[in-house]
C-alpha cells in the first residue's frame, strides 16, 4: 500500500509532495536571485556608461574650448557605421549607412562639418576681438543606459566576446549642462571673468559603440581610442 502510495505521488510530480511553504521559499529564492543577477548586470552596465560619459565629456569639450576638430566622433563619419546596410520595412533596397542626427538651436545640421563650421562661426558671434574665442564650462552630465544589448553594425566575433551584461554593447544617453561664454581670453583665465556674452548651454547626446576601438582593445589593452561615437547630437545655447 504504501508502495503504491509513493508511485502515485512520483506520477504527480515533486510540486504536490513537497509542503507549500517549500515552495513557496523556492519561488522566493528564484526571484530573489534574478533581481541580485539583474541588479549586478544594471550595476555593471550603469557604472561603464558613467565612466564612458565622463571620457567623453572631457574629450569633447578639450576639442571645442581647443578650437580643434569633432567630426570624426559622429556615426557618420565612421567605417563600420558608413557601410553597415539595413532594409527598410517599407522597401525591398536596403538603406547604406548611419547618419548622425544633429540639431543645434533647433535647426537640423546636414552633417558633423556643418557643425563644425557653425560653431566656429559662433566665435565671431557676437562679434567679438580677433584675440577672443568662445569656451564651454561643463557643470555637470549624467547618463543612462537606453539599451545595454546594442547591435547596430557590430560585427560577429564582438557580438561573441560582449554580453548585453558586460557593459560594452551599449547605448547610453548622456546629457550636459553648464555655461558657454563668448569673447574670453584664448588663454583662459580663472572663471573666465573676462567675457562678453555669457549663455547657458544643453547637449544631448545618444553614444553608440565604436567598434573599431572595441575591437582593437580587445587585442591590445594599451589601444586608446574614444570608445564611443554620436549617433544623435541635440544642442541649445539660451540667455540667463
Amino acid at each position: 500500500m504504501a508502495g503504491r502510495q509513493r508511485t502515485n505521488f512520483l506520477k504527480l510530480g515533486v510540486s504536490n509532495i513537497l509542503p507549500v511553504q517549500t515552495l513557496n521559499f523556492l519561488h522566493l529564492d528564484t526571484t530573489k536571485k534574478k533581481r541580485e543577477n539583474q541588479y549586478a548586470m544594471d550595476n555593471t552596465n550603469s557604472l561603464c556608461a558613467a565612466e564612458a560619459g565622463q571620457n567623453f565629456v572631457d574629450w569633447f569639450y578639450t576639442q571645442l574650448n581647443s578650437a580643434k576638430p569633432i567630426s570624426s566622433a559622429y556615426t557618420t563619419n565612421n567605417e563600420p557605421y558608413k557601410s553597415f546596410s539595413s532594409p527598410l520595412p517599407s522597401s525591398s533596397s536596403p538603406t547604406v549607412g548611419i547618419k548622425s542626427d544633429i540639431c543645434l538651436n533647433g535647426r537640423v545640421i546636414s552633417s558633423p562639418e556643418e557643425l563644425e563650421t557653425q560653431l566656429s562661426s559662433s566665435k565671431q558671434f557676437p562679434k567679438c576681438p580677433a584675440d577672443k574665442t568662445v569656451r564651454y564650462a561643463v557643470e555637470s552630465f549624467d547618463t543612462t543606459v537606453v539599451n545595454g544589448d546594442y547591435r547596430v553594425a557590430c560585427p560577429e566575433n564582438l557580438l561573441e566576446i560582449h554580453g548585453k551584461d558586460d557593459g560594452v554593447r551599449m547605448m547610453i544617453s548622456l546629457n550636459v549642462s553648464g555655461t558657454v561664454y563668448y569673447g574670453v581670453d584664448k588663454l583662459p583665465k580663472e572663471n573666465n571673468e573676462s567675457y562678453v556674452v555669457r549663455k547657458h548651454f544643453n547637449d544631448h547626446f545618444l553614444l553608440v559603440p565604436n567598434w573599431d576601438v572595441i575591437g582593437r582593445q580587445n587585442k591590445n589593452k594599451n589601444f586608446v581610442g574614444r570608445r564611443y561615437i554620436i549617433a544623435s547630437h541635440i544642442h541649445r545655447a539660451f540667455d540667463d
